[in-house]
């Protein structure tokens, strides 16, 4: 083992003690998972000089952080939780140091939670606040969305079903981990389970989300819809999380609809490891990659391009060791 991957075994081994001292489970009932979501959230320090404010877009509740840069650039974020936890404060270092690095601004919708409120509700959320954002007067040139774990699936899943609905499409589109695929029983070889998701924590939140309605259906699984026409897509998975799979599916059948995907395999990652860049060396590389393609993807559309558009094959990365070491 070189010398990187020992520090790197070190910084997993971190997050897994982190997530092992606020008992997270996702197999947990749905109280209990909350708690411990909550209790992991306020374990992740807040980023120096954010100031939230909340509102509404469209009827949804949202935080949003002012632009540090391109004062006409925001960056549309849908928090994870696996449909039944997690908050837009308690993602916050994530979503404003996606926004803040791309020099927009950042918007994150407060999503209903299942069982309480199962889908449709966090579609609705998060299209009502899209729709809101173009109603104000931002051009959808000016708009990328992204969106982490379960809310990546939902975040996909509400540009389907803006461009079904004839609304102009953003610039881009950022996912990270996404679950996107609820029918589907996963296999791994795990770096350490207990810092990534299980299939049946999968499996049971999954449940509470679809309340009886089928697994397949496009808009709960995004991986099952038509994917043409969409923006370019920057899809970012840790190797040895249970969805790397879904991942690399994903992106394929992205690829196959004349979408320009760009896949990033970040070696020894959990899921949604970017939530831990405090921590993790690779995660706060894999914001600064994220930031970098949404600066392109708004510069390009800015000018009036689409990217690579013409690009027909998946550019997988594997992110691995710098030179040298």
């Amino acid at each position: 083992m070189t010398a990187y991957a020992t520090h790197r075994r070190r910084e997993v081994d971190r997050v897994a003690n982190l997530v092992r001292e606020c008992r997270l489970d996702d197999r947990a009932d749905v109280p209990d998972f909350r708690r411990a979501e909550q209790t992991l959230a306020g374990r992740i320090p807040l980023p120096a000089g954010v100031r939230p404010s909340t509102g509404e877009l469209g009827g949804a509740p949202v935080l949003a952080t002012a632009a540090r840069g391109d004062t006409t650039a925001t960056v549309l974020y849908v928090h994870g939780g696996l449909h039944v936890a997690g908050s837009a404060r308690g993602h916050l270092r994530l979503w404003s140091t996606i926004a803040g690095l791309s020099g927009a601004a950042g918007v994150c919708v407060a999503l209903k939670r299942a069982p309480e409120h199962p889908f449709p509700f966090a579609l609705g959320d998060a299209f009502a606040a899209y729709r809101g954002l173009l109603s104000r007067g931002t051009p959808a040139r000016r708009i990328v969305v992204a969106g982490d774990s379960s809310g990546a699936g939902v975040a996909l899943a509400t540009l389907v079903a803006a461009r079904d609905s004839g609304l102009p499409l953003p610039c881009a589109v950022v996912l990270l981990s996404p679950w996107v695929d609820l029918a589907s029983q996963h296999q791994c070889d795990h770096v350490d389970s207990v810092a990534d998701v299980s299939q049946t924590g999968l499996s049971r939140r999954g449940h509470d989300y679809r309340a009886g309605a089928d697994a397949s259906i496009p808009l709960i699984s995004p991986i099952n819809a038509d994917l043409r026409g969409l923006p370019p897509v920057l899809i970012q998975v840790g190797s040895a999380e249970l969805l790397a799979s879904d991942a690399h599916r994903l992106a394929a059948r992205a690829m196959a609809a004349g979408v320009s995907a760009a896949l990033e395999v970040w070696p020894g990652m959990m899921h949604a490891f970017q939530r831990f860049d405090f921590l993790l060396a690779d995660a706060a590389s894999a914001l600064v990659s994220a930031a970098d393609f949404i600066k392109e993807q708004l510069r390009l559309a800015q000018v009036g391009r689409t990217g690579a558009a013409q690009v027909r094959s998946v550019q997988s990365r594997d992110i691995g060791a710098p030179e040298g070491t």
